[in-house]
């Protein structure tokens, strides 16, 4: 039978097909694709993100100038500001500013005559003052109004330091207003900015006090309100929630709602296991708890303080006191409570939920929390609707709602409550929550009791009769393909049951089975495969396989026949039902079922859409050639998670850095044998062994933590080594070769004393903890200090400067969880070890894999996730990785290997790897069989000239296009039609971010003045070397007098700036932002500057070109016959402007020493060409791997000197590299050729790669 590898990454897809019981590799290969983001300079971000920054920048700014505007012409009306209402207008939109005296001498502030914003505003709220003096304060208001908190999106986490840090304001500010307070901070020089401020507490409670002095009317005084403090509502997001995997045209439940809370934790103390007086080697089976005992555990759901807390809460309170007491979640499990209940209990008592207060239940109060953003409306609610006390108003807005969203709907939910309320399990709940909807509710309360047995029966015993139909289809695909058997006219070979039975359920299980049970079963398959064989007429045995049988589809059948008729168009709620909303399955011209769209509301991930949308492509291309149909096995793994971009760039640092120590330790092993005399290679496990010497160092001494035994060098490397690999927890129990899991250990204590035990279970444990602890302790430490330390605080922090706090931050967690990985493994106790492996071994639950498994099951019967690890470990038994090799991630034939492996990876497999590594006496001397004898040499031999598929699409240039909407999210229709709104967007950097300007060098003795480039750069970002380049002598001179005479370090310079010698109104100045030097070539003039300059060289903006856009090279031959050749560079932002003025982006002739040359090829960034010998080489006639050393992707082009391309060879993952490095076959991984030397043909003109790899010529 075929089974489908696929190896699913963030930008790529590994896939093998494989038939193992024809012991074949049928095909396989690599597709290719950019991830669903943008990555510049190795930093990573939305591709839209630096498009919305800006656009919400300009929005931003318009605001605030529309607020001044209405502020202002508030004011002119009430002759508070010496202006007209047609001069405002000017201003406004023709952008002519005011030249009356009049308001120039209001609007700018003079310190001699106290005519500044904060005097004013002191003095309106003492005194009486004149109507412009009180507008200017006003004005000032509008400009600076403070921080305004949104109860919906405020947490304790996101704005709690801003909060307290206004509160401490509040506390300095006494009865002072802030206008008093600051110009008080002012005349005593010191700093009023960076200070949070409310608008609330602060800039209303002054703006009420000026109105209440100057005694200004009711009806201006709403009008300047309206105009300084106006903030329009947040448009609605309803429209982006998803839709119920159950009720599909009803949206999602939020997960704050409490019916979900309720459902929430039903679910998880359904499947709650207890075994009693369970003892490590006499393991009890596993019992659902009682309803006594659920009733113990419901109080710790609905505690205030504890929004989440640790299962070893539950397991606490349920055992007590026994210690044998063993349950089927770890005690670090998370388990989430209900804390919108537990307030709603804490304000309305125990009968909240039949709470009605007016025409107010609960339901609406609920609502009112989760529409309300203004705390003030919300606590006018609370006292004049719902008549609450002053306490239980505070204690209402106190309830915060986590935001996010449900798989599940309200009404979804309320169907499945009253099953679990009864104590089903949640898979069992749902097949019985659309039962009363479909045969009618009357129907159902008559039948209940038979109908809920029937379900329990039927999901009960499904696996039992799965697991035999699915025996016997296996035995069929070897008995229709026994060529020692004809099982048309002899008896077929009764041993292969035997074999496929071991191969299934593994030996060890199959032997714990009762007698009675082995035969029952193997008479079952005999009978099945019988009846199959009595019918067969062809030698295909896929048509004659049973198909699994489906819950649903059993109790539908069991409701028909006992007379229970279903409503058209009602169906069962199935628990497995795709989450996700996939488009269904499309049907091709000729009837093959292929992949719908796997676009869906319910996935926003654009890292997994792009890879859902490759894997569509290339899934639906292996249908239409006929490699796999809806029965071939598909099996997935996900190699990397999808993380956010902070967590992908923390995760590259930490390889890059762990890669680094890697070869830092290397290189100290050669000198290390180097001393010794010794000649040897030097191995991954040599390097494994060096890191755990350093990491198990106490003050500069690596001990073993068992003995105490202090390890040298040449105990551990020498000839006779005395210490080596210690499995923390034994590999026969853990299957864990993990670094995790390593120590490095005394030899002989590990062979005659550790032996198969876990560290908890030694005499000396608790001696040995402690020295185990020392190792790790300064560490741990350190990673929290990086933490702590990189956490972003309240306040605007710059967007950059926030990702690299962000990114320290990861990295140092992923050092942390190392070490407390390795601290909990040598700390757990054995039923902890035992419970908490399996589970998580098979099934990968990430991202990715979760929305491929939904979206492959609309077309495959058999999908199932195969885990990294066991990819790994199988990668290694069969010899396609050797224990001393770390995985070579600079090509991509790693992907197809990995991908043939996961192929052959199935239960019968792991069963086998488990029970063999039990059997093991030490866990390390194993040997799984191999699919077939010559398995690894047929992967290497099927991946050796493998043709990547490379998805790279052009859309620079691309006209974009988005659906209009309206205010709320909906799309507008005209004449039937939805809207669509066209651009000339760009995809992609026009230019570099830097803006330069342009100066002349003062004329020095001998030296003549010479035009200069300069950019402006943040004194953060300064160095000694950047210094050197200084524009402004003075400030040159005083960076490094400062540096020189102590005045300031560095550091210091970097954080305030630089110190200027001399001081402005008694304050220092300090220069933050310094012109230096630079040299550009090609700049290019972006834009002219606001205000003219009178020379020509000031006027402009200049940036430089990012990255070169195409290359057009051109040939023809002179008189002789002799080749002459020419080209033309163009970079993306000419590339814009000839597009936007309809112009050819290159020409199909040029002229060069008067002869007329023709367009050759025209290359870009990404293509793939083959690379000819001369230029009518038919190279579709060369032998496959000869094709193979021609294939190259272009990865840059440069316009100076010579137009040469840099090529990189189409398997390298690898950036292009100048130096020269060849495969072991001699094909160079890199090359570099200049335009006249270039003869080639390109993908899409010349020839197209399918998405299997396969070349085709056009």
């Amino acid at each position: 039978m075929k089974v489908l590898g696929l190896d699913i990454g963030t930008n790529s897809i590994g896939w093998g097909i494989v038939d193992e019981t024809e012991h074949k590799i049928i095909k396989c290969g690599v597709y290719i694709f950019p991830e669903g983001v943008k990555k510049e300079k190795g930093n990573e971000s939305s591709k839209a993100a630096e498009r919305t920054r800006y656009r919400s920048a300009r929005r931003l700014k318009f605001r605030r100038k529309l607020r001044k505007y209405e502020t202002l012409k508030v004011l002119i009306k009430n002759q508070m500001c010496p202006l007209s209402l047609e001069e405002l207008e000017l201003w406004r939109k023709e952008k002519i500013y005011p030249s009356s005296n009049d308001f120039v001498k209001w609007y700018r502030t003079d310190e001699n005559t106290n005519w500044e914003p904060y005097f004013l505003r002191k003095k309106c709220v003492e005194e009486k003052a004149e109507k412009y003096e009180i507008g200017r304060a006003l004005y000032h208001l509008a400009q600076r109004r403070g921080f305004l908190s949104n109860r919906k999106e405020s947490t304790k986490e996101s704005d709690g330091k801003v909060n307290e840090r206004i509160n401490d304001l509040s506390e300095e500010l006494g009865d002072k207003t802030l206008g008093q307070y600051f110009y008080e901070l002012k005349n005593n020089g010191e700093k009023i900015r960076a200070r949070y401020t409310s608008r609330k507490d602060h800039y209303e409670k002054e703006f009420n006090r000026i109105c209440e002095i100057q005694s200004i009317s009711d009806e201006l005084k709403k009008e300047l309100y309206n105009a300084i403090f106006f903030q329009r509502k947040l448009k609605s997001q309803k429209f982006l929630v998803g839709k119920c995997t159950f009720e599909t045209n009803k949206p999602r439940c939020p997960i704050s709602h409490f019916e979900f809370e309720e459902f929430r934790m039903l679910s998880f103390i359904n499947s709650i296991k207890v075994a009693k007086n369970s003892t490590e080697n006499d393991m009890q089976e596993m019992k659902f708890l009682s309803s006594s005992e659920k009733e113990i555990i419901y109080p710790l759901f609905f505690r205030k303080s504890k929004k989440t807390f640790d299962f070893k809460d539950i397991s606490k309170k349920l055992k007590g006191k026994n210690d044998n007491w063993k349950f089927n979640y770890r005690d670090d499990t998370t388990v989430c409570g209900c804390p919108v209940s537990s307030h709603f209990i804490e304000i309305f008592g125990d009968g909240w939920k039949d709470t009605k207060i007016n025409q107010y239940d609960i339901f609406d109060i609920w609502h009112v929390l989760f529409d309300f953003d203004d705390e003030e409306k919300l606590k006018d609610f609370a006292i004049n609707k719902l008549q609450l006390s002053t306490v239980q108003t505070e204690k209402l807005c106190e309830i915060h709602f986590q935001q996010g969203y449900a798989n599940l709907s309200l009404k979804a939910i309320r169907k499945i409550l009253p099953f679990l309320r009864r104590g089903f399990l949640y898979s069992n709940a749902v097949f019985l929550a659309n039962i009363p909807s479909m045969i009618g509710s009357d129907v159902f309360e008559k039948n209940r009791e038979l109908i809920e047995n029937e379900v329990l029966n039927i999901s009960k015993t499904l696996k039992e009769k799965n697991n035999i139909i699915t025996l016997a289809n296996l035995c069929m695909e070897k008995i229709f393909k026994d060529e020692n058997h004809n099982f048309h006219t002899e008896e077929w070979d009764k041993t292969i049951l035997d074999s496929q039975i071991k191969d299934f359920y593994g030996l060890k299980k199959w032997n714990d089975f009762s007698a009675e049970k082995k035969e029952e079963i193997k008479n079952t398959v005999i009978e099945k495969i019988d009846d199959t064989l009595k019918l067969a007429t062809t030698k295909n045995p896929n048509d004659y396989k049973y198909k699994l049988l489906r819950t649903d589809k059993l109790i539908e059948d069991f409701l028909l026949e006992n007379g229970l008729s279903i409503k058209k168009g009602k169906k069962l709620y199935h628990p497995s039902e795709t989450e996700y909303c996939f488009e269904k399955p499309k049907i091709s011209e000729d009837e093959k079922k292929c992949l719908g769209s796997p676009r869906t509301p319910s996935v926003k991930n654009p890292v997994a859409m792009r890879a859902l949308h490759q894997l569509r492509k290339l899934i639906n291309y292996l249908i239409e050639t006929n490699e796999i149909d809806g029965s071939t096995k598909i099996n997935i793994e996900l190699a990397n998670e999808v993380n956010d971009k902070n967590w992908r760039k923390a995760i590259e640092e930490f390889q890059k850095k762990n890669e680094k120590l890697n070869d830092e330790y290397r290189k100290r092993i050669e000198d290390f044998y180097k001393e010794i005399g010794v000649i040897k290679e030097i191995t991954e496990s040599d390097i494994k062994k060096y890191r755990l010497y350093k990491e198990q160092e106490i003050k500069g001494i690596s001990i073993c933590p068992y003995t105490g035994k202090t390890i040298n060098l040449t105990d551990l490397f020498g000839a006779t080594p005395l210490f080596d690999f210690e499995h923390t927890i034994p590999r026969s129990i853990s299957y864990d070769d993990s670094l995790e899991n390593l120590t490095l250990c005394d030899s002989n204590f590990n062979r005659n004393v550790k032996k198969q035990h876990i560290p908890s279970e030694l005499q000396n444990f608790g001696e040995i903890n402690e020295r185990f602890q020392k190792f790790y302790e300064d560490k741990i430490s350190d990673c929290l200090f990086i933490i702590e330390k990189n956490k972003t605080k309240g306040g605007y922090i710059d967007p950059v400067v926030k990702d690299n706090k962000i990114v320290k931050r990861h990295i140092a967690q992923l050092e942390l969880n190392y070490y407390i990985g390795k601290l909990k493994r040598f700390t757990a106790d054995s039923y902890k070890v035992t419970m908490g492996f399996k589970h998580s071994q098979l099934n990968d639950t990430r991202i990715i894999t979760k929305f491929a498994l939904s979206y492959l099951k609309s077309v495959f019967e058999y999908v199932q996730p195969v885990n990294g690890s066991m990819t790994d470990l199988f990668k290694r038994q069969w010899g396609l990785r050797d224990r001393k090799e770390s995985k070579d991630r600079t090509n991509y034939k790693h992907h197809i290997i990995d991908a043939l492996t996961i192929a052959c990876v199935n239960c019968g497999k792991y069963n086998l790897l488990c029970e063999i590594i039990k059997n093991s006496s030490d866990g390390k001397h194993i040997r799984i069989p191999k699919p077939w004898e010559d398995f690894d040499s047929d992967v290497l031999k099927a991946v050796e000239y493998v043709i990547p598929k490379h998805f790279v699409v052009d859309n620079a240039l691309r006209q974009s296009k988005k659906l209009l909407k309206d205010r709320f999210g909906k799309p507008i229709i005209k004449n039937g039609h939805v809207v669509y709104e066209k651009g000339n967007t760009v995809r992609g950097s026009l230019h570099k971010d830097t803006f330069y300007g342009c100066i002349m060098t003062p004329p020095e003795k001998n030296i003549p003045s010479e035009k200069i480039f300069v950019q402006t750069i943040d004194c953060g970002n300064l160095d000694k070397s950047k210094a050197e380049k200084i524009i402004d002598t003075g400030i040159k001179r005083a960076f490094f007098t400062n540096l020189e005479s102590g005045i300031q370090s560095l550091v210091e310079i970097q954080n305030n700036g630089i110190k200027l010698p001399y001081k402005l109104n008694n304050r220092d100045v300090f220069a933050k932002k310094i012109r230096i030097a630079t040299r550009l070539s090609n700049p290019i003039i972006i834009k002219k500057h606001k205000d003219i300059s009178e020379k020509e060289y000031k006027q402009n903006y200049y940036v430089v070109n990012d990255e070169n856009y195409l290359i057009a090279l051109y040939r023809a031959k002179d008189k002789n016959g002799k080749s002459i050749s020419e080209y033309s560079v163009l970079n993306l932002y000419d590339a814009v402007s000839k597009k936007k003025n309809k112009e050819a982006l290159y020409t199909n002739k040029m002229k060069k020493n008067n002869y007329d040359l023709s367009i050759y090829k025209v290359l870009k960034i990404g293509k793939i060409v083959i690379l000819q010998e001369e230029e009518n080489e038919d190279v579709f006639a060369l032998p496959n791997e000869q094709l193979f050393s021609r294939l190259y992707r272009v990865s840059g082009i440069a316009s100076k000197p010579d137009g040469r391309i840099n090529f990189v060879h189409v398997i390298i993952s690898s950036p292009f590299s100048i130096n020269k490095e060849v495969f072991d076959n001699g094909i160079e991984k890199f090359k570099r050729i200049s335009n006249s030397n270039l003869y080639c043909l390109v993908e899409g003109k010349d020839f197209i790669i399918s998405p299997i790899g396969e070349i085709i010529k056009k």
